[in-house]
């Protein structure tokens, strides 16, 4: 079950925010060798199976981590470790009758050893609640309100790098190339640059796909000129994405740059 399986929504909804609804592969191991440890203490103390874990027995076992002498956090990732077994016990089809964690109902604090500053223990104050909810509010917009505008530019940022890569020379290309690169010129508009290793350089892949031209042919008229205009005229390179997300019923931004998307 902990491998195939995972921990129903609503489960994970009433705990902390440190559940996951599965484990990595390194997470998975560190678990099992807690329940392995769980079964070795059970079996001195006469036990032969989970079924004879019920809570008092599982007080009685949390009160024996937390004297002998491990962290306040690897003591407090054993426990958790053990609210999954009983979690996936309640999920399997066969369960072996675990008690439920009385520190899943009533708070871990005391069943930790007492915390300390020493030893690389978090001593910095709590985020003030005043702070802590609009981030959080915030936290929860952007992943409602204005994540599709990100995932959709950066399927159209995919989109312009594997357009610039596979485009052969033509002749409209290049003709399409110079209409735009003498409209630049003769208006004085911005030049589309990105941001790459910390310098601004000219968007060249962003042009190819702009124009339908190669980049072989984009790098030939940067070479007579057009990178001289991009650090003398940078302007941003808007992917063509429509904005959706608002607030306050206003886009939260006009476009997105194509060197924006990734980050």
């Amino acid at each position: 079950m902990l491998i195939n399986g995972e921990l129903r929504p609503t489960f994970l909804r009433e705990r902390a925010r440190t559940f996951r609804s599965r484990t990595s592969v390194a997470g998975t191991v560190t678990t099992v060798r807690v329940w392995m440890d769980l079964a070795r203490w059970l079996s001195a103390h006469g036990s032969s199976t989970f079924a004879d874990c019920d809570s008092e027995m599982l007080y009685a076992y949390a009160t024996h981590l937390r004297e002998a002498g491990g962290s306040r956090s690897s003591v407090a990732q054993a426990l958790l470790a053990l609210t999954r077994l009983w979690a996936f016990d309640e999920l399997t089809a066969r369960p072996a009758g675990i008690g439920r964690p009385p520190w899943d109902e009533h708070g871990a604090d005391d069943y930790l050893p007492a915390a300390s500053t020493s030893g690389g223990e978090n001593a910095t104050d709590a985020i003030a609640e005043a702070t802590m909810g609009p981030l959080l509010v915030w936290a929860m917009r952007m992943v409602d309100d204005l994540a599709d505008d990100v995932l959709t530019a950066w399927a159209e940022h995919q989109k312009v790098l594997a357009v610039a890569k596979t485009t052969t020379p033509t002749g409209t290309g290049l003709a399409a190339l110079d209409a735009y690169t003498k409209l630049l010129g003769a208006t004085g508009a911005s030049v589309p640059v990105i941001r790459y290793r910390g310098r601004t350089v000219l968007a060249r892949q962003y042009i190819a796909a702009l124009t339908g031209a190669s980049m072989d042919q984009v790098n030939q008229y940067a070479k007579r000129g057009l990178t001289r205009a991009a650090r003398l005229r940078p302007g941003p390179c808007p992917l063509r994405t429509p904005i959706r997300g608002t607030v306050h019923g206003q886009p939260w931004r006009e476009a997105v740059n194509l060197d924006e998307s990734p980050p």
